[in-house]
């Protein structure tokens, strides 16, 4: 598969990727290790060839993020993601729906064709998530402490949102 980059995505692969290295070398050992990891598991899923694996691997990679599960991880990756409430709603319901498929595979059942369309929505929101991690882990506290108190705090959050808002993704597939 050939991928050609426009200049505006280079550079925004660049800003990335001087992020990431920024926080490999400052970040505490542990911080760094669970991006990696979710980074691993990210990979893992976008070369996959079964889609079963694929959807497992993105959800885990999300559990590595948050250190939460079912609705608790969902809950804060829309929060994460929500910059306004069109966005924060289809996050909700893909992420939700999402889990539901992956505690559907990881307990012996099958992939459904509308499981499928879930999976494919899937993909560029974790792939958000991850950025904003990224973009976010120079926060005092760290970023999953940063969501926590945000869900209480409007103005934390708008401040968040605000700071988010120069990592929109070049994804086609989020309309922001």
């Amino acid at each position: 598969m050939i991928c050609v980059l426009d200049e505006e995505r280079v550079k925004y692969l660049q800003k990335l990727w001087k992020q990431y290295r920024k926080i490999r070398n400052e970040e505490s050992k542990r911080k760094t290790e669970r991006i990696n990891r979710a980074l691993q598991r990210f990979c893992n899923a976008i070369t996959s060839v079964d889609v079963e694996d694929e959807v497992v691997d993105l959800i885990v990679a999300l559990e590595t993020l948050f250190q939460a599960y079912g609705f608790k991880l969902v809950s804060y990756a829309a929060q994460l993601l929500g910059l306004d409430v069109k966005i924060y709603k289809h996050a909700l319901e893909t992420l939700d729906q999402a889990y539901d498929v992956r505690s559907k595979l990881v307990h012996g059942g099958r992939l459904k064709e509308k499981d499928k369309r879930v999976i494919i929505n899937l993909l560029p929101l974790v792939a958000q998530i991850i950025i904003f991690w990224i973009a976010l882990s120079e926060v005092k506290g760290g970023v999953l402490e940063l969501i926590q108190k945000s869900r209480f705090d409007k103005n934390l959050l708008s401040k968040m949102h605000k700071l988010l808002e120069k990592w929109v993704p070049f994804y086609p597939e989020i309309k922001y």
